[in-house]
């Protein structure tokens, strides 16, 4: 009897350190969630409402009669490089935007408290990812080859090559801005910086890896 009680109270004592462990980690997981979320919500929410307004706006501008040729090319332009943006905000989210599921989930067991926490670094794991995938090299040469693109197809299909560079330099600050403003969780990632100058014959670009 005496060693079955010994038993009795070293499980109970081990499910107690258990308990406390599943505890200590989600709540770390809660506090690393709470720092992220507030940005994530204001960047995800901002550019989507962003891409959104601009696409009205271009969408108003190809409807109206008194449109101009030119600004009917423009508003194209846009339509194209907003709606790429909105896509990226739609298709790759961050996650840490979106906790409803994980702030209704249950804790109050040990097995629920597990879950919760795989659950809330799932979301820290998949949103730091989205973040250097959204500050890496690829992603900076990609937004930087669509406002070439726009900016080509302004000065040589419509024959504009001045609105051309005012279009691409406003196309370029707005990508940056994009980026710039997304949250990072701890420490930033390395990121690649694009910096161009106007120049007398043209526009010199330089990345920084």
């Amino acid at each position: 009897m005496t060693n079955f009680r010994i038993r009795s109270i070293c499980c109970i004592f081990c499910l107690g350190i258990g308990a406390t462990a599943f505890g200590n980690e989600l709540d770390s997981i809660k506090h690393d969630l709470d720092e992220v979320a507030t940005q994530a919500s204001y960047w995800q929410y901002g550019w989507t409402s962003f891409f959104l307004g601009s696409l009205t706006l271009q969408a108003r501008t190809l409807a109206r009669d008194s449109t101009s040729n030119k600004q009917k090319f423009d508003a194209k332009v846009s339509v194209v490089t907003s709606g790429s943006g909105l896509l990226s905000t739609l298709i790759n989210p961050l996650p840490a935007a979106f906790l409803r599921e994980f702030h209704s989930s249950p804790e109050t067991t040990t097995a629920e408290q597990a879950a919760k926490a795989a659950m809330g670094q799932r979301i820290l794991d998949d949103t730091k990812l989205e973040i250097v995938r959204r500050r890496s090299t690829e992603f900076q040469i990609f937004v930087l080859t669509e406002q070439v693109l726009a900016a080509g197809a302004i000065a040589w299909l419509d024959k504009r090559p001045q609105d051309a560079g005012r279009r691409f330099l406003l196309g370029m600050a707005s990508s940056e801005l994009f980026i710039f403003t997304t949250p990072w969780i701890g420490s930033p990632p390395e990121t690649t910086q694009v910096t161009w100058q106007i120049l007398p014959n043209g526009i010199s670009f330089n990345l920084k890896f």
